[in-house]
């Protein structure tokens, strides 16, 4: 690891924190589904492309506390 994944792991528990953790997308399953809930969000320049995704079980405020599996795109 480099000296700032090193540096992530011993403060949070996770090696791609920040500056690593850069690009990511965040997708959430909600109890209940209510289309108010994307009314405020500018779809208009949404656009991405990926190579690999990954399942993380969460742990407090949104981190990714274990890898469940990653899946290759490419």
């Amino acid at each position: 690891m480099t000296k700032t994944e090193q540096k992530n792991l011993k403060l949070y528990g996770y090696r791609s924190v920040g500056a690593n953790f850069f690009p990511h997308l965040t997708f959430s399953k909600l109890e209940k589904f209510d289309k108010s809930a994307l009314s405020n969000i500018d779809k208009s320049n949404f656009s991405f492309k990926v190579n690999k995704i990954g399942f993380f079980y969460l742990g407090d405020y949104g981190t990714c506390r274990k890898l469940i599996e990653i899946f290759d795109l490419s």
